[in-house]
């Protein structure tokens, strides 16, 4: 009796052996998958698809680049550290893509154009790429989309380590894309109001023309600043924001004569032009006026 009870108790040990080896298996497994997936090195080949490759031309540069502080805000280096410290070369680029490009060919467009930079200076730590659909619009905010090639996908993440070694197995890139800004573009223009969209966009330009022509002319009479003006009546800047309306509101009245549209029409004009970023006249952004031009 005494020899079936080690028997059966040896039995019950060794159960319970196997299961605790089995489960520790099991967690070393998933451990190493789990390390696995987080080793996984960064590849362009990973967001370019070859054959959705668009044409794209770089209008603006800028270097955004200072000192690598990883994680680190300034103060916790000291002024010896901070010499020390190797650049972390930040690029931004302003581009202009086909109206007609889709999403998955936007993006690797975007990626092949982050490819072809670091390719020609192995050196660069973070890019980020702002799109357009006209060189008209490339100072403003982007049209169609943003993406940012960095470490981890978060922008200003590289180490001195990264900047110092250019080690870029951690390097994402990270989309923003208006696909509703997209799918517009693959429109056809729309006829509103009796006007095709080119008479629409005369329009407007033709509005922020009477809106910059109040400004200046209000400012030559009342504007501070403006005194040596030989129209100059008084500094006041009350009488300066009346005088604009006065003026703006008698141009737009000609403007609508001229077009035969109501004020209804123009303003709703003014808010399609302003929604769908169409350029202003002589750039985009006025300059602020002149007293005396």
């Amino acid at each position: 009796m005494k020899k079936l009870l080690y028997v059966f108790g040896g039995l019950i040990v060794l159960i319970i052996v196997i299961a605790i080896a089995a489960g520790g298996n099991e967690e070393k497994k998933e451990a190493q998958e789990q390390s696995g997936a987080s080793e996984q090195k960064f590849s362009f080949d990973d967001y370019i698809q070859k054959d959705k490759i668009r044409e794209y031309e770089i209008i603006k540069e800028d270097d955004l680049s200072f000192k690598a502080l990883g994680k680190k805000n300034l103060s916790d280096y000291t002024s010896e550290e901070i010499q020390s410290l190797p650049i972390n070369i930040r690029k931004e680029y302003r581009i202009v893509v086909p109206i007609d490009i889709t999403k998955e060919e936007l993006e690797s467009t975007i990626a092949k154009c982050i490819e072809d930079k670091s390719i020609q200076n192995p050196d660069i730590d973070e890019i980020v790429i702002f799109v357009y659909d006209s060189k008209e619009k490339i100072n403003r905010a982007y049209t169609l989309g943003k993406a940012e090639w960095c470490p981890n996908g978060e922008w200003a993440d590289v180490t001195p380590e990264i900047a110092r070694n250019n080690i870029r197995d951690s390097y994402k890139i990270v989309y923003n894309i208006k696909e509703e800004a997209l799918e517009y573009l693959k429109k056809a223009p729309e006829t509103l109001y009796g006007l095709t969209e080119d008479e629409r966009k005369e329009i407007f330009t033709e509005i922020v023309k009477c809106e910059d022509w109040a400004d200046s002319e209000a400012m030559k009479q009342y504007y501070p600043g403006c005194e040596y003006c030989s129209e100059f009546i008084t500094a006041d800047v009350y009488k300066y924001a009346d005088k604009v309306t006065e003026l703006t509101d008698s141009c737009k009245e000609e403007l609508r004569n001229k077009y035969n549209i109501t004020k209804e029409t123009r303003l709703k004009i003014s808010t399609e032009g302003i929604t769908k970023t169409w350029p202003f006249p002589g750039g985009d952004f006025l300059p602020m006026p002149s007293c005396c031009k």
